[in-house]
């Protein structure tokens, strides 16, 4: 990109035409921004093996810890479930008898 330079703040030697070295002045902050999401990638796998590890302990033990861990999450699902109605238990039970054997035992693989 070339671009014109101001009289008055060179030298009269330096006045003229000055030549850009092309780049942007979003180039760091492009950089930034992918390496942010490259950092974000690759500390992806050890959040979710914690998340899975704290979910697994919640499940298996009952005490104040566990109870303070997993109350954000009983907090969201009581925002975004609904109780069901009839029609949807009924539905229920029906898909529970077609999958359910008659005879104990001839599920056995």
């Amino acid at each position: 990109m070339i671009r014109k330079t101001r009289a008055s703040s060179k030298p009269s030697g330096e006045r003229g035409i000055a030549l850009n070295s092309g780049k942007s002045e979003k180039t760091p902050k492009i950089a930034l921004r992918h390496s942010r999401i490259g950092l974000r990638l690759l500390l992806l796998p050890v959040v979710v093996s914690i998340s899975y590890e704290i979910n697994r302990w919640v499940g298996r033990h009952d005490n104040l810890c566990s109870r303070i861990l997993s109350a954000p999450g009983k907090w969201l699902q009581r925002l975004t479930t609904n109780e069901p109605d009839d029609s949807m238990i009924e539905c229920a039970i029906r898909a529970l008898e077609l999958v359910i054997p008659e005879q104990k035992g001839s599920d056995a693989w």
